[in-house]
């Protein structure tokens, strides 16, 4: 093998530029394969590569562009990967034009390379086509993991679905030690593979070209999800002044009420009545409903601030944890999968928040899953509901509207079924509360509007009113009104 390498490299002509698209799953060490084959220090951020990235830089003499695209679940097939993904992982062939010259498929050595581990890579892979892989050279990361094994060794002992790999790669793969201080030999022997692998082509510097259809296409589709993602934000920013001025009515509400309270005789029950309805909402209570695998026990640690719910079990059971955020007293219940939600689950001051994971795909199955688990309590449990997206961190940079348009009709529509309301958690960076601040922000606003029917019953719109005289006037007029109504709201918001 050393011979007949040694017989193509006095036969290649001088490579003068190079061109490499990096392709693996999430964590397979793809960014820092980049940062090593650039000689650049390696980021001790973990944050996911969302986009492609493109780096570029001088390697023995070599102009070399590297674009690092981003990676999937371990375990997922390519239909459990999200749309955007896919999409960008295709799109990154385009940064380095006309073409990458290679393929580097990252792989660990320190995980087991199982079968549904090979059938992801596949899946993957002849996403861009089933040419691809007369163009890629598998690299094993983590190398300082074998200690004093051969990487040959571990092919042999880990099994056929990574034997089968190393074969439809045509035998082509390269050790990377990201940790080792003498970078520049391993990273010297991959040049050498790669310029290899490049005079196998039809000629020297041959290249991989995307189809210009498939360019075309992508570019058409990115530009139509960025004029959807502006107006769906446009949106969601309109909903949520009209909803905070709602709560300003509320407020104006609150105060003539408590000029005109002292011309009654109330009783303390329909004194509490009332202030509970009109007051800041002073305690809250949040159920979270979802499939399995969705993130709810780690969003519901996020709300909380801490491990209250255990993420490493299935959620059998119903299970309640309280705690204080922002002065009100705030009740998250985690459900199990496929629940139904029912109005004995619900109390007056109740948001549902539909969990989705967003490192994954969402199919119509998940949509019709979400909508019966509601339907159960009937339509109206819609009004009082928003999308709760996990997995924030995979956004990176990228907006969730983005991420909403790209995922297709079924995504899109229960973001519309819950009126357009919708919240991003990071569940692995909790930061300083500001997300979840905002969360509790958005759940209040959704509810304004339930309030504001039962106390007003369509009977005034207090924002019209013209003056202090007419809202104290109003208000007397509506006291005794609201009171009658008590069991009414009662019933209406069990």
């Amino acid at each position: 093998m050393k011979q007949q390498r040694s017989l193509m490299r006095e036969r290649i002509r001088p490579v003068t530029d190079i061109r490499i698209v990096l392709l693996g799953a999430k964590g397979s060490g793809k960014t820092s394969a980049l940062n090593t084959i650039l000689g650049r220090e390696s980021s001790q951020q973990s944050n996911r590569t969302a986009q492609c990235v493109v780096g570029k830089g001088v390697v023995f003499g070599r102009q070399v562009t590297v674009v690092d695209t981003p990676g999937w679940w371990m375990n997922y097939f390519c239909n459990e990967t999200p749309v955007f993904d896919q999409r960008e992982m295709v799109w990154g062939l385009s940064l380095c034009p006309p073409g990458p010259h290679i393929f580097l498929l990252v792989i660990r050595v320190d995980r087991a390379f199982t079968e549904t581990y090979r059938r992801a890579v596949r899946e993957h892979l002849e996403l861009i086509s089933e040419r691809i892989w007369n163009r890629v050279l598998l690299l094993f990361s983590f190398g300082d993991w074998l200690g004093g094994t051969t990487i040959e060794q571990h092919i042999e002992s880990e099994g056929e679905p990574l034997r089968w790999l190393v074969e439809r790669c045509g035998n082509r793969y390269h050790i990377l030690n990201s940790k080792t201080k003498e970078g520049g030999f391993q990273v010297r022997e991959l040049i050498g593979k790669i310029e290899e692998t490049m005079m196998t082509g039809s000629s020297s510097g041959w290249h991989y070209e995307i189809e210009k259809r498939v360019l075309e296409q992508l570019e058409g589709w990115m530009k139509q999800e960025k004029e959807r993602a502006k107006e769906r934000l446009m949106r969601k920013e309109q909903q949520r002044q009209m909803a905070k001025s709602q709560l300003g009515e509320l407020d104006t509400f609150n105060y003539y009420f408590t000029c005109s309270v002292q011309s009654f005789s109330f009783n303390k029950y329909d004194f509490f009545f009332l202030t509970e309805k009109l007051n800041s909402l002073p305690e809250m209570r949040i159920v979270l409903i979802g499939g399995w695998k969705t993130g709810k026990s780690s969003c519901g640690n996020t709300i909380l601030n801490r491990k209250s719910f255990d993420t490493n079990i299935q959620t059998t059971s119903c299970n309640e944890k309280r705690g204080e955020i922002g002065g009100k007293v705030v009740s998250v219940l985690d459900t199990p999968g496929r629940l139904s939600v029912t109005s004995d689950l619900l109390t007056t001051s109740c948001a549902i928040l539909l969990v989705v994971n967003i490192s994954a795909s969402f199919k119509d199955t998940h949509r019709e899953a979400l909508e019966e688990q509601l339907e159960a309590g009937g339509g109206r449990l819609w009004r009082k509901t928003a999308v709760l997206f996990s997995h924030g961190d995979w956004l990176g940079d990228t907006s969730i509207e983005r991420r909403i348009e790209s995922e297709g009709a079924p995504l899109q529509r229960l973001v519309e079924m819950c009126g357009n309301r919708y919240h991003v958690l990071d569940n692995k960076h909790w930061g300083d509360g500001a997300q979840v601040k905002e969360l509790m922000e958005l759940t209040e606003e959704m509810l304004v509007g339930e309030r504001l029917d039962v106390l007003q019953g369509g009977d005034h719109m207090w924002k019209s009113v013209s003056s202090a005289r007419d809202a104290l006037t109003l208000c007397k007029k509506d006291i005794k009104e609201l009171i009658r109504r008590r069991h009414q709201l009662s019933h209406d918001c069990e």
